[in-house]
């Protein structure tokens, strides 16, 4: 989608409630799956956020070019292995939301 000549950035806030007992190995796994997302052309930013008052909550936030970075970014090996691999370490599914950038 273009916005005045210029590819509109799609950020994606992601929410994800931890089982407690699996809170490092989710930030392990995740922190993995981010350094290589990171390498992708697509993306611009990737933040990992733990709450303070819940630590067992965390928010990913990712920024991408455009909606079509997105989509390759959903075919990765290193996103569907984070996925697959973290699906088991989350007490509620994830909540993952797009936003365009203001």
């Amino acid at each position: 989608m273009k916005f005045k000549n210029k590819i509109m950035e799609i950020a994606i806030i992601v929410q994800v409630d931890v089982k407690p007992s699996y809170i490092q190995e989710f930030i392990n796994k995740t922190k993995k799956s981010q350094s290589e997302t990171l390498n992708e052309d697509g993306c611009l930013r990737y933040n990992i956020l733990q709450s303070i008052e819940e630590p067992n909550k965390f928010t990913l936030s990712e920024i991408y070019k455009s909606e079509e970075a997105i989509e390759v970014h959903r075919t990765t090996q290193h996103f569907l292995d984070w996925r697959n691999n973290v699906q088991v370490m989350m007490a509620s599914p994830r909540i993952g939301v797009k936003h365009k950038i203001v």
